[in-house]
């Protein structure tokens, strides 16, 4: 079985070789690939890559141009994996790489999607902002009462799919609300889930990609709503 593992990232020269350095010894013994996707960097972030690429046949690049967009860099990389499992991890170190083995172990027992939950009691979150906590926790639990799923922690972006979930689907978000269409459109479908926790870490080095938290807030409502009214179509 293999995996691939996309990191997409936008100006993260100060962490793209340790966030894949970590990755690959997290993933020892592994048949896998990683998907780097340089979402129009400003910085070095694409020269490293390259030179990651060549020192690793496992290790593919994809360079993004025009107007940047988190959804839009994970969809590039969604469609440049070729493994029988697709991951997504945060290229500012924020997700713990140790963590995908978990994932890897649940993949083995049939589950087509694996979600991580990172506000469980075995989870361990350092630097995670208090008003970003608020508002995560609020609508995830909303999200979770409108679909009626027992998954607290939808909106994290690390997650791992069956490539069949994704190959072949059209995802609409542009965004960071990239995190909750793929996962619910999989959710409406009828696909097996299976949650873990995870961890988190804030940022080291580099700026918060996230934005204004209002503005973000209204982009994940909207494609809540529009995913909302989906479900009620299927059922």
């Amino acid at each position: 079985m293999k995996i691939s593992v996309v990191i997409p990232g936008h100006n993260e020269e100060g962490n793209i070789e340790k966030c894949v350095s970590e990755i690959k010894k997290a993933l020892k013994g592994e048949d896998y690939e990683l998907v780097l996707v340089n979402d129009c960097s400003t910085d070095k972030t694409g020269k490293i890559m390259n030179e990651l690429a060549k020192k690793d046949k496992r290790i593919k690049v994809v360079h993004r141009k025009g107007k940047k967009g988190f959804g839009r860099a994970v969809k590039a990389g969604y469609k440049k994996a070729s493994g029988d499992y697709i991951a997504l991890v945060m290229a500012d170190l924020s997700d713990d790489p140790k963590d995908l083995k978990r994932m890897i172990r649940e993949t083995k027992k049939g589950y087509d999607v694996i979600v991580g939950n990172r506000f469980t009691k075995k989870s361990k979150v350092i630097g995670y902002p208090k008003v970003k906590l608020i508002a995560n926790r609020m609508f995830n639990n909303l999200l979770a009462l409108m679909f009626r799923m027992p998954y607290k922690d939808i909106s994290n972006a690390f997650k791992m799919y069956k490539k069949e979930v994704i190959k072949g689907e059209k995802f609409e978000a542009d965004g960071f609300d990239i995190t909750i269409e793929v996962p619910l459109k999989a959710w409406i479908k009828g696909y097996k889930f299976k949650e873990i926790y995870n961890n988190w870490y804030g940022r080291e080095k580099g700026s918060p990609k996230f934005g204004n938290i209002i503005k973000a807030g209204w982009v994940y409502v909207k494609r809540l709503w529009k995913l909302w009214i989906e479900s009620l179509k299927k059922h």
